[in-house]
Formats: C-alpha cells, structure tokens, sequence
C-alpha cells in the first residue's frame, strides 16, 4: 500500500467522521426548528403577538412561558430557551435561573445577530474556561416582515464536546466557527498549537467548497480533511501530522523489505544447495515445512535448520496478511454509517453495498437502532476500558443472534450507547418471528449478563436501498418512544409512530426523500415524475383523509423541500397563498414553478460557480507546472478535490479533458519559446514529454497547420 492509498483510506474513514459531526449538528438545528414552527403555531403564541403593553404589564403571560417550557423539554443538548419581544422589551425564559446568569451574553449576541442581517444564525461566544452556543430565530417565520421577536435557544455546552469526544483517531477533531475560532478540539495537540498550524489557504478552500462534501488539503507537514454542513457556517476540520499518519506505512515497508530481503538471500542460497546437495536433502525440506507447526529439535543437521527460517519467515509473512485485514472492517463501517445518513445513490455505493455484504440488494430489510439504557449514568460507574468492552460485547451478540437465525445483517457502533444495523427481512413486525426473535433474544441475552438494559428501536419494512436513511430516521424516532412505553423494550415504527402522527407514512416520506434526492442531483424529468406520483401517494387511503390534512402534508413537502435545499433563504411565499390552492394539479404545477424548478436552476448555478473556480485552479496549475509529468490525480490530490469533479467540471465549462488542456497550454508555451528564442526542437520535445522531435512536429503542425521550424521563420520575418 502506497502513501497514497493510505491517505485515501484515512480520508474515506475519517471524512464519514466529519459528515456524522456535521448531522449530528444539522440534525440538533432542525429539531430546533421543527420546535420553533410548533411553538409559532400554537395558541399561546398568538395570544402574545397580539398582546398590548398594557396586559404584558398587568399580568406575565403564565401560558406562553410553559409552552417555552415544553419546547425546552421536548429538546435534547439545550439549557434555556428565550423568546425576547422586541415590541414590548421584555423577555420570556423556560428556565429563568438560566436567563439571569446569561443576560449580558444574551445582549451581546442579539446585538451581534441583528449586525448580521440574517433570519436565523448559530453563535459562539467564549471566556476564559468555556464556549457557549446559542441560536437565533427571527420571528415570525418564513416572512420578510420586520421582526417582532426572537427566540434564542441556549445549547449545552457538552453537546459539542460529546461530537468530538466520541473519535478515536491519532490526528486531531475540531469544530471551527465562521470566525476560525476553535470552538471545540480533542486530540493530541492543545487549541493554541492547532492554531498556529492553521493555514489560511483551509479558509479560502473551505469558503469555496461546497456544503456537506469533504475535501483535502497537506500544508507544511499536516494533513487536513474539512467539510462545512449545509445548515450552518461552522467546520468541521481533521488534522494529523503527515510524519505521524505514514507512521504505520513506514513500518510496513520496512518489515515487507526485509521480509523480502531475507526471502531472496534464501532463495539464493537454497538454489545453490539445491547443486551442491543431494535431492534427499530437498525432500527432508518439503517434509519439514509441511510439518512447520510441528517442534524441532534445538540443534539439527543444515537443513532441519534450514527449515526452521523458511518456517519463521512464512509465519512473519502471514503476521503481515492479518495486519493489514485489520483496515476492512474500519473502512466498512465507516461506509455503513454514510448509507445509514444519506441512503444509497451512486452505482459506486451499489457496488460497495455488494462488496461488504450489507443487506441492500432488493430484498426486504430493516433498521434497528438499539440504546444502551441510562448511557451517562454507566460513564460515571465504569471506566473507559469497560465501557469499549460493553460496546463491543453488544456488537458480537447483534451479529451473532443474526447468524443463529439465519439473517444477513450489517452493524456498526454510532458511538454514545447507541449502536445501528441493517438486517434482512419481510413483512410487517408481526409477519417476521424470526427477526422479532432474534431481537428479543439480543435484548434478553444483554439483560442476563450485562450490567444493563437496552431498548431497541425498528423502522418499518423496506426493499430501495436509496430510502435506508428513511428507515434509519423511523428507528430512532421509535426509539424516542421509550419516554412514554419505558424501556428495556422493542419498539416497531409502524405500531408506536406511522399512523399517529399526520404525514409520516412510509409512502409519503419516500416520495419526500425521493423528491430532494432529484432536485439535488438537478435531474428535472425524475423530480417532475416525483410530483406526478404526489396524487397516487396522497390519495392512498382516502376514505378516512381529510383535505386539511392533505393540505398539511403539501405544505409540509414544500417547506422541507426549501428548507434542505434553499442554502438559508427564508421561504419567499405566503402560507395564506398556498391554503387557496384547492385541487392537486394546481399544487403539483405550483410546486413545479416555484419549488422545484427555482431550486434546481440555483443549484445549478452554484454548481457552475464551483466549476469554474475549479477549471481556474486547474489551470493556474497546469500553466505553472506545464513541464511536470502531470497525471490528473496528481493534480487533484495536490488541489484537494476529486477525480470525478475535475473531469466533470472541465467537460462542463471548457468542453474538454485534463489531456486536451495540458496539451493546448504546452502548445500555446512551444509557440512562445519558438518566437521568442532559439531553444532546439529537440530541448522543446524533451521539456515537453515527446520521445522525440518528430513526434512533437507532426503533433504542433496538426494544431498550428505548420512544422515548427517554419512557424520560426514565420515569426521572425
């Protein structure tokens, strides 16, 4: 394995890190957000924005307080939430100890928020010991109208600290916010000595790159891997010393020399004994390395001893082999985990799916999500020796209770007492014993000889392996139900959720995800053949569908289609606007003309941008290093993007490939040297990679319509 290779494999590992870091925090955002548009909603709301100065005097509104409270208890990571009235000055606070303690720093940042410009915004102030983060929204939502209010939600400070805590790596995890201050770091370097390593090129390649990709960069000694979410201006950055990450490369290159050093000196002197001895020699050779695991005497004729080397170097030989298995099950989780949060989309995921055996190749599967129960309690009785134990213990009885009931299945830790897997099924929970089994038996096995219990959430039955990230959603919002069933149970998605709460079925939530995937991928015809479904999916079990909540589910669909994708942009459209239109083939043409079509020309756009800073940076590079051999992987190593994305943006914008521009630059270069100087035909071909002066003359007359030596004269006369 080249330095290479291992870079790569550190940079698929490790980037799958980062994009977990970043949806653990975009998933915390739109939590919040969902809480905010129920609070928006509800009575107590209203109430207070049609509240005078002289009732919010008379009386505090006792109703909007414990609805604040609600939505504080209804969050996780979160220490107050405040509603401030900017009509009125006066604020509102769930947990009022809290809102004394942080009344400057709430000022501050409100004061700082309304510099900004911005409807929404995630902030960091630090002191001394600690960095608070609190976020910010403009009310009323989804309106350009001045603000009469903000809420402010306080997150804990932990929550940030849980993200990079949960790594094991060599290198170092950092949250950085949008002044590239650090604001959260666990590693083996201190904040003050990453910063000065910073480089400021990270900044500029991290404003330039786009949402919820990671990329690469190596400055003066460090790797760096970054990737900014799409829901907020923080990065997420991954740096380990390039002397520390080649480490185990070196070690290896070292052994495997040496291994193949000695293995040539004895082949060179077994094929001289094999002259000089005789063949009976030869066979004791055979008959000993057939018999290596067997103990020899201390002190034997040439070649018993003989053999005993051959043996040791065979066996250092597979020492190596189990060495380097050890990198496939890392990388395979780590893939694991991006299906489980994105689903899978390319014909290079597919591939993979089948390459690591993961239950996703058409038949019916499942996603459970199983949780340690009372997770922080267990890090304060055992130590962190223990805690990996039981998490590995809880790993071997999934994968084993699978295999005794004969189910393909995938699993992996997602750190913080919670562990996911993908397990091959059919039918609904009461249709399949033999997964509902092998799920109690996990449950009963761990409550018999762990030190504790675990609850277990199950989505709902599916067979695209690109809608798995919906299941993975469903487990966890089943899992969520223990609050109210207890736990130390199993809790199926389709008993304890679908059908309770309005527009969660499974149907409706695939054409949702199937929806942005399209709009995403800027692939029009699949979109508008996504909104032609919207009246079979909506109209599935129309006999106890109200149009009210019909009428929910399609705004809903419009407002998280914009939400994902909008980049921030607040949604430009009255909710009054929409109520009035009345059949669905007014609503799909609506949400043609001014969701989807909007969305995917402002993708496009921006994805034009990225091209063309892209094809810039290419080339500048190739103007620079012309008279380099240059490779296209080479290039895009060393400028941080990939393969694929250069080759795409130089077809999209300058309608060629990495060959053809490289050609045309050290063309355009030869055309300078000829005018401008008496360098030999034969120094040109050489500088520029032609075997000879021939070859570079029959390839500058096609281009030219001239050989050289007469585009020379030419020039001169």
């Amino acid at each position: 394995m080249s330095a290479e290779q291992l870079k790569q494999v550190v940079f698929e590992a490790q980037s799958s890190n980062l994009i977990s870091a970043g949806d653990q925090v975009d998933n915390l955002l739109e939590r919040t957000n969902q809480s905010i548009i129920q609070f928006e909603r509800s009575q107590e709301y209203q109430r207070w924005l049609h509240m005078d100065e002289t009732e919010a005097h008379r009386s505090p509104p006792v109703d909007l307080i414990r609805q604040l409270q609600t939505m504080h208890a209804s969050l996780t990571h979160v220490d107050n939430v405040m509603l401030v009235d900017t009509r009125l000055n006066k604020q509102y606070a769930s947990n009022s100890t809290m809102n004394f303690g942080f009344g400057e720093r709430y000022e501050e940042q409100l004061t700082r928020f309304a510099e900004l410009g911005q409807r929404q915004a995630l902030l960091g102030v630090s002191d001394e010991t600690r960095f608070y983060t609190f976020y910010v929204q403009t009310l009323p939502l989804f309106r350009a109208d001045p603000p009469k209010g903000y809420v402010v939600v306080h997150f804990n400070p932990n929550f940030f600290s849980e993200i990079v805590r949960n790594r094991q790596s060599q290198g170092n995890y950092m949250i950085v916010d949008q002044e590239h201050r650090i604001v959260r770091n666990s590693g083996l370097l201190d904040d003050a000595a990453l910063q000065a390593h910073l480089p400021a090129e990270l900044w500029s390649r991290i404003a330039a790159a786009p949402p919820e990709q990671a990329a690469a960069l190596t400055h003066d000694g460090f790797y760096y891997l970054y990737m900014t979410p799409r829901q907020s201006q923080w990065s997420y950055v991954y740096a380990v010393e390039e002397q520390m990450l080649l480490q185990p490369i070196r070690q290896m290159r070292t052994a495997t020399t040496a291994v193949t050093a000695i293995l040539l000196l004895f082949s060179l002197g077994l094929y001289t004994a094999s002259i000089q001895w005789s063949w009976k020699g030869w066979k004791r050779v055979a008959r000993l390395l057939e018999h290596q695991d067997a103990k020899l005497p201390p002190h034997g004729d040439e070649f018993e001893l003989m053999g005993q080397r051959i043996s040791g170097i065979l066996s250092q030989q597979m020492l190596l082999e189990e060495k380097m298995k050890h990198f496939l099950p890392e990388v395979k989780e780590a893939f694991l985990g991006n299906v489980l949060r994105r689903g899978v989309r390319s014909p290079q995921e597919h591939e993979r799916v089948k390459q690591y055996n993961i239950p996703l190749d058409g038949r019916p599967y499942r996603v459970m999500v199983l949780e340690m129960d009372d997770y922080q309690a267990m890090l304060d009785l055992y130590d962190e020796n223990d805690m990996h134990k039981f998490e590995y213990g809880v790993i071997c009885v999934i994968r084993e209770s699978c295999v005794e009931h004969d189910l393909a299945c995938s699993a992996l830790n997602i750190g913080g007492g919670r562990f996911a897997a993908v397990i091959e099924c059919s039918g609904s929970a009461g249709q399949a014993p033999s997964l509902w089994h092998t799920l109690q038996a996990v449950s009963q096995f761990i409550k018999n000889y762990f030190p504790f219990t675990v609850t277990i959430g199950l989505s709902s039955s599916r067979s695209r392996p690109r809608h798995v990230n919906l299941s993975y959603v469903e487990a966890g919002d089943a899992l969520r139900q223990k609050m109210i069933a207890g736990t130390g149970g199993i809790l199926a998605y389709e008993t304890t959720i679908a059908g309770v709460q309005a527009g969660t079925a499974p149907a409706w939530r695939e054409l949702e995800n199937e929806l942005i995937q399209a709009v995403q991928a800027a692939d029009r015809e699949h979109a508008y053949d996504v909104l032609a479904r919207i009246d079979t999916v909506a109209l599935q079990g129309q006999g106890d569908q109200h149009y009210r909540g019909l009428q929910h589910q399609l705004i809903e669909l419009a407002l998280v289609l914009w939400r994902e994708l909008s980049a921030g942009r607040p949604f430009p459209y009255e909710i009054d606007s929409l109520l009035q239109l009345s059949t669905l083939p007014q609503w799909t043409a609506w949400m043609r003309a001014n969701c989807v079509d909007p969305l995917i020309d402002q993708l496009a756009h921006e994805r034009r941008r990225q091209y063309e800073k892209i094809c810039a940076w290419i080339t500048q590079h190739l103007e620079r290093r012309f008279e380099d051999d240059l490779r296209l992987s080479d290039v895009c190593r060393e400028l941080g993007i990939s393969v694929q994305l250069a080759k795409q943006a130089l077809k999209d914008i300058q309608d060629t490939t990495f060959s053809e521009a490289l050609f045309h630059i050290r063309m355009n270069k030869s055309k300078e040297w000829l005018q401008n100087g008496e360098i030999p035909l034969e120094e040109i071909a050489t500088r520029l990679y032609y075997s000879n002066a021939q070859n570079f003359s029959r390839a500058f007359k096609k281009v030219v319509g001239m050989p050289p030596g007469q585009y020379r004269k030419a020039a001169r006369s």
